[in-house]
């Protein structure tokens, strides 16, 4: 009876002390991962875990989040030279930047929580995007939503939280704008220890409708299983997904079409672990618009193997840093030649696609000999005989009659465009085009004469080689000069 009474007891003191414990290390948890967000990314934002309350069966946080103040500096800059005659516009980019986001966090303490539902774990959070006050509660009010974005997450014992969220749907009717938005929801889960993301991203429908006309955008998707290797390079494999989007004129008329876009991409680290190989596949099933263009089956391959992980995560960093004359020159000469040690290869192609009945087909493929670089003391990046001399490349173009002309047609008016306007006059579009058509046959006749294509059964194709430091047009070698 004693051994019994002890269980019980003992039981009874687990189920009063287990939530203060578990609220303690939710704490813990939260706290190492915002000191691991600023140590990595602190170069573009800071978070910052404010007012946090613990009870002892739940708690309450604010958590705010600001871009870092060489980041808005940055971006201040940008946006100057973009809208240097918009003063007003500047100064409302300005208040947002220097601004910061805040989320209220209620947490439930484990290891049963009965909140949503009975769950069990070290904790589960609803986190919402603070709209109580200033520009946003105008915003969430001029919307009509409860909210702007609201997540709930639940985080188990083993580390991994797995979450879901969504922004409302809503619809603005206003006297010459109507806005109309289905929702947007996202599903994942997340290991905080492994920095392993399973995500899940949807939304239906955003239209916007105006004097001018309507845009609809449809079937957005967004699926993806990544995990954190270096600070700024992911491996695994996402997809996007985009259904359909849609432009009217004033008058309904259907000005352009786009069905069916993905991009799928792949990160895989090698067996070493030292290289990384990216793949990714562009598509199109369907464009159509104005005028004549009808494009369909468009396909753009990638792939770049070889990658060394360490020289790439400095690249991803310098240039989330800012401009590459902002990053110091020395920095940027290590990570080139680290990254072209590794012999890096990169294939840009094939891009395929038809437009109309036409054919077009295109490609690009860089190799680099990394065993061909002189001592570190020696590099230099603007060495341009090098870079022929490690680099081999094949590129190659194939296309139809009619494909030739267009393009042709097309350099060529944007030439005669550009000579009158060096002469300060103003460019006739209708005269532009009529003398355009008629010289493209006599721009690729040129070209085939002077070796640059090759006029086939189907059409024209060419090819370019480099090797050695040796150039080849279309299989005739092609002096380079002095470098």
């Amino acid at each position: 009876m004693k051994k019994l009474l002890a269980l019980v007891i003992a039981v009874l003191f687990l189920a009063v002390a287990a939530p203060g414990i578990a609220g303690f290390a939710a704490k813990s948890i939260a706290e190492d991962r915002v000191a691991l967000f600023n140590s990595e990314y602190h170069d573009i934002g800071i978070i910052k875990l404010e007012n946090y309350q613990r009870n002892w069966f739940s708690s309450s946080a604010v958590i705010s989040a600001r871009f870092s103040d060489g980041y808005r500096d940055q971006l201040a800059a940008m946006i100057n030279a973009d809208l240097a005659s918009e003063a007003e516009i500047i100064d409302l980019y300005k208040e947002a930047l220097e601004g910061k986001l805040l989320f209220t966090v209620t947490l439930d303490h484990g290891p049963v929580m009965i909140n949503d539902g009975i769950k069990i774990g070290l904790g589960s959070a609803v986190t919402e995007l603070d709209a109580s006050s200033g520009d946003l509660k105008r915003l969430r009010e001029y919307l009509g939503v409860p909210y702007l974005l609201r997540q709930h997450s639940q985080l188990g014992f083993l580390g991994v939280v797995s979450f879901y969220g969504d922004a409302p749907s809503f619809e603005v009717d206003q006297t010459s704008t109507v806005i109309q938005f289905s929702g947007f929801n996202y599903t994942g889960t997340a290991n905080v220890y492994s920095g392993e993301i399973i995500f899940d991203a949807r939304c239906e429908n955003f239209s916007f409708d105006a004097l001018s006309g309507k845009t609809t955008v449809s079937g957005f998707s967004y699926t993806g299983n990544h995990q954190l290797i270096q600070s700024a390079v992911w491996v695994g494999a996402g997809r996007i997904g985009l259904a359909s989007v849609i432009a009217e004129d004033a008058l309904g008329e259907e000005v352009f079409n786009m069905a069916n876009l993905s991009l799928d991409m792949n990160v895989e680290a090698d067996s070493s672990g030292q290289t990384v190989n990216i793949d990714a596949l562009y598509a199109i099933e369907k464009v159509t618009g104005a005028g004549d263009l009808d494009v369909s089956d468009m396909r753009l391959a990638l792939r770049f193997a070889g990658l060394d992980i360490a020289a790439l995560n400095d690249l991803v960093e310098m240039n989330q840093a800012g401009q590459v004359s902002d990053v110091p020159p020395e920095d940027l000469r290590a990570a080139v030649y680290q990254l072209a040690a590794a012999s890096p290869t990169f294939e840009f192609g094939p891009l395929q696609t038809q437009w109309q009945t036409e054919s077009f087909s295109a490609g690009l493929n860089l190799a680099f000999n990394g065993a061909g670089l002189p001592a570190y003391e020696s590099f230099s990046i603007a060495d341009t005989a090098l870079w022929l001399q490690i680099i081999n490349a094949d590129t190659y173009i194939d296309m139809s009659d009619q494909i030739a002309l267009i393009l042709a047609t097309e350099y060529t008016a944007n030439q005669l465009v550009s000579a009158i306007r060096a002469q300060g006059k103003t460019a006739d579009p209708a005269e532009v085009e009529k003398v355009a058509r008629e010289q493209a046959p006599v721009l690729l006749y040129n070209f085939v004469q002077q070796g640059i294509f090759e006029k086939t059964d189907a059409g024209y194709s060419g090819s370019v080689t480099l090797r050695d430091g040796i150039i080849e047009i279309n299989g005739n070698p092609m002096p380079l000069g002095a470098m």
